[in-house]
């Protein structure tokens, strides 16, 4: 026993333990290390296949089309090939995308980093059932994006999906069925959401609705989708009109929340100069360090000032109309943005 020990390579001779921290490091190096030794080969098999693998996958579209739907998934450079590695070892990886497949495609392409899309054509649930184990059951970052009614129950997959990966961020891009957005999102867990941005037409109640995200995720953003059923003359946002929105603003960052972005962008009457003035007195005043911005009426000029510890300020941003911000002296630079830079 002891000859066969001194035969192995010190990287070889390493505990298991620390043979993972290596490969945690370097994963890009995965495959090259299989080709090193047997035990090597087992020891970076072993590590691909674990169940709390985490970091594979950045971000994660979820694309629905007319007859098909789309997986998009943005992966930094240097876990591309544990991912990859981890799609070959799966017992189930020929039943997730088999090579002759004509009803779905697994392809990579490359744009600044790698990216995976999965298209599928026909029975989504059958080639997606085994997704969220491939990418360690968590992406960072979902959206998700219905850009037409389909033939098959995109809302069901979309459901069945988010049950099994946890994210941090997750948005929903012109979203067609806004009763389906409050059903996920009302009955969904939400415990390790941080960051939720929606685009929507109306709400049966909206205010009820905003109350209630306002209560479990940190940071919310809304962004009204323009009908053109609806006057521009008239201050509507999420199927209200002629509403006073600021006392729920103001409750929403007296809860959990202290990030909240409204985006109306054609219709910024909705919020008037009396309700952005009631907000920009109060908002600093609510006993933890806000991040507000919401459209608003035009006001004859800019202003801009402090007023504890939160800069106030009212800016005109040309054909996007006027913002009124608050925000902690702390938190000015921040920018409410669900992507982040992967091309590492």
């Amino acid at each position: 026993m002891a000859a066969s020990t001194r035969s192995l390579s010190p990287m070889e001779s390493l505990p298991r333990e620390l043979m993972w921290a290596i490969i945690e490091y370097a994963t890009e190096t995965v495959f090259d290390l299989r080709l090193a030794s047997s035990l090597l080969k087992s020891h970076v098999d072993d590590y691909a296949v674990q169940r709390r693998i985490v970091g594979l996958v950045e971000k994660m579209d979820m694309i629905s089309e007319v007859t098909w739907m789309e997986i998009k998934l943005f992966v930094r450079t240097c876990r591309a090939s544990l991912l990859e590695l981890r799609y070959k070892l799966l017992d189930h990886h020929e039943e997730l995308i088999p090579e002759d497949c004509e009803n779905a495609r697994l392809s990579r392409t490359f744009f600044h980093r790698p990216n995976y899309v999965i298209a599928v054509y026909r029975e989504p649930a059958k080639w997606l059932q085994n997704l969220p184990e491939w990418i360690g059951g968590k992406a960072k970052i979902v959206r998700i994006e219905q850009i037409h009614q389909t033939q098959f129950p995109f809302e069901t997959h979309v459901i069945a999906l988010l049950d099994q990966i946890r994210t941090k961020k997750l948005k929903f891009t012109n979203y067609v069925d806004d009763d389906f957005i409050h059903h996920l999102l009302t009955t969904h867990r939400l415990a390790q959401l941080e960051v939720l941005s929606i685009a929507l037409r109306t709400m049966t109640d909206p205010k009820k609705f905003l109350l209630y995200l306002s209560e479990h995720v940190p940071a919310v953003q809304i962004y009204q989708i323009l009908d053109r059923a609806i006057s521009d003359t008239v201050p509507y946002f999420l199927g209200m009109r002629d509403f006073d929105w600021a006392p729920t603003f103001l409750e929403m960052c007296s809860k959990k929340l202290d990030k909240l972005s409204i985006v109306n962008l054609g219709l910024t009457d909705f919020l008037p100069i009396e309700s952005s003035e009631q907000l920009r007195k109060r908002l600093p005043y609510t006993g933890k360090g806000i991040w507000f911005e919401a459209s608003c009426t035009n006001y004859e000029q800019d202003k801009k000032y402090v007023e504890n510890n939160h800069q106030l300020s009212v800016d005109s941003r040309d054909i996007f109309g006027n913002f009124v911000s608050v925000k902690h002296t702390s938190r000015i630079d921040e920018k409410f943005d669900n992507d982040v830079d992967i091309t590492r």
